[in-house]
């Protein structure tokens, strides 16, 4: 008789496999998904790609021939969308990567009170019926 029919027909070794190894695989896809979620939710990749673009598309036209106050008007809108621009796509991302960072305590969290499960419920079950 192998082990896995013997884990098969026993149910508390199923259990004991259930609640520590396979649970914990399912809790760690679960906050995979959340992290991947969050992560294209913010639209981190993008916002790398694309920090320094124009803010919404907004920029100046320089237009035809050569005006030197059409030119600076057009390249200071240029300038502060781009700046502009740079500064809100890095707000998002430094927001993203900090809800990443919870999301993950949380994973670490969810990971730690799951495998020590067993021992609260023992804990409080002895504690109900001390006598």
């Amino acid at each position: 008789m192998s082990f896995l029919d013997i884990l098969k027909e026993n149910f508390i070794l199923n259990l004991i496999y259930w609640h520590f190894f396979e649970m914990p695989k399912n809790i760690a896809r679960a906050f995979s998904n959340f992290l991947w979620f969050n992560l294209y939710h913010y639209s981190v990749p993008f916002n790398f790609k694309t920090l320094f673009s124009y803010w919404k598309g907004l920029k100046g036209d320089y237009g035809r021939g050569f005006d030197l106050h059409r030119y600076f008007e057009a390249f200071s809108t240029n300038i502060i969308s781009r700046v502009l621009g740079a500064i809100l796509r890095a707000f998002i991302i430094f927001f993203a990567l900090i809800l990443e960072f919870f999301i993950f305590l949380g994973f670490i969290l969810a990971i730690f009170i799951w495998l020590i499960l067993p021992l609260i419920i023992f804990f409080v079950f002895y504690l109900a019926f001390k006598i």
